[in-house]
């Protein structure tokens, strides 16, 4: 994820879910570094803020 977007710093996994016995959906946040902490457990969405939709191997 950061490498797509430069401006990503910190990455939090959101959600985790099994879409195929072979497959795993992840659903996350990226923010950058100077982003404040007080935006709650996944942050919120901003102009500066990255969404990450990925397929992963279990």
């Amino acid at each position: 994820m950061r490498h797509a977007s430069p401006n990503v710093y910190h990455v939090r996994v959101l959600q985790r879910a099994s879409v195929d016995p072979e497959l795993d959906l992840i659903i996350a946040l990226g923010t950058p570094e100077n982003w404040p902490s007080e935006n709650g457990e996944g942050g919120w969405w901003g102009d500066q803020t990255a969404l990450g939709l990925f397929l992963q191997q279990p």
